[in-house]
């Protein structure tokens, strides 16, 4: 290389390390909504999160989990849970985290026809790290008098950082246990990493093999048994056996049964544990109403996941004035469908 060129090259590394230019290369780049993200919206979000319809039985489909990205209005405002764009905070909004989930995580959006695109996803993160702006667009408009306020039960920004530092706490003082033991344990199914980075706490799951865990397997776990924080056992085959060592676990933060299949009487063993649990993941279960009052009383609980389950739209109502503070993540029942050749023509005629 000739020395004009190595200075070439030297001038252009020190003017790209200067403040300002580093801030430009790192700052996102500008999406044009109308024709970057709404198109994803329209194509992969609007079937399930737009304004409450008639299906062609007559069946009323609401807003999966009470979100509605139809509408400037309604985007804004979030659902359920709270917004789920922050501005400028890629890293706390909810929409992002969902679309970036694990293919085989049972919160994964969209849940039909495949995750987003590596590209699509890069692209909602790039227009909400640029302020999430939606320029002219309405879309669905909003309710007359309406507000963007979130709901009630929106997560704090810092959600997360609490659960961090929570998680800590209850790794302090804790002696990690011996390469042995783990050795020893680990094997095809089963998945062991901390909790935390350089914490003692850990996670176990069994990623690759959730249909054929059995209570067998959970039971397994008994050595790990003071330093279990995070239990994923979506989709695996248990039992009350199981249900009752895992709610004796002293430090276990989030527990994950989606689609386990237990009944409300499995669950039973939980109303006099999981003291510290703060999140608990019941998706496709059998719990019901008569589990509100252990629900109700589970000290720690920040997050609970009720979708697909036997609890009512009036147990929802219950649970939410005995635990005003608690995030619910749940989707109601539809109406049953119409008697035959009952038909919304027919109705409207009545």
């Amino acid at each position: 290389m000739s020395a004009r060129r190595i200075e070439f090259a030297l001038l252009a590394v020190a003017l790209a390390t200067t403040p300002a230019l580093r801030a430009q290369s790192d700052s996102p780049r500008a999406v044009d909504f109308a024709k970057e993200v709404l198109p994803i919206l329209e194509a992969r979000c609007f079937s399930c999160h737009q304004a409450p319809k008639a299906d062609a039985r007559g069946r009323v489909q609401k807003p999966k989990g009470g979100l509605r990205l139809d509408g400037a209005h309604w985007l804004r405002k979030g659902g359920d849970t709270g917004r789920v764009v922050v501005a400028n905070q890629p890293e706390k909004s909810e929409l992002l985290r969902r679309v970036e989930l694990d293919a085989d995580d049972p919160d994964l959006m969209p849940p039909k026809d495949g995750a987003l695109s590596a590209d699509q996803i890069a692209t909602l993160r790039a227009w909400i790290a640029g302020g999430a702006e939606m320029g002219a667009w309405v879309g669905a408009p909003a309710p007359a008098g309406a507000s963007d306020a979130p709901a009630p039960s929106a997560r704090p920004a810092n959600a997360v950082n609490a659960r961090q530092l929570a998680l800590r706490e209850l790794g302090e003082g804790l002696t990690p246990l011996p390469e042995a033991t783990l050795v020893k344990l680990k094997s095809e199914k089963l998945r062991l990493e901390p909790a935390l980075p350089g914490s003692a706490l850990l996670r176990a799951s069994f990623p690759a093999h959730r249909t054929e865990i059995t209570d067998a397997d959970v039971l397994a776990l008994a050595p790990l048994r003071e330093h279990l924080a995070i239990v994923d056992l979506a989709r695996a085959k248990l039992g009350a056996k199981s249900v009752a060592f895992l709610a004796e676990l002293p430090r276990l933060m989030k527990l994950d049964l989606t689609d386990t299949g237990l009944a409300a009487r499995d669950l039973e063993a939980c109303a006099t544990g999981l003291r510290t649990t703060r999140e608990l993941n019941l998706n496709g279960t059998g719990i019901d109403d008569t589990s509100l009052v252990w629900l109700a009383g589970l000290p720690a609980l920040e997050d609970l996941y009720l979708w697909r389950t036997k609890i009512t739209a009036a147990g929802i109502a219950k649970l939410r004035a005995a635990k005003p503070s608690l995030h619910l993540r749940y989707e109601l029942a539809l109406p049953e469908p119409p008697p035959p050749g009952d038909t919304p023509e027919r109705r409207r005629r009545r």
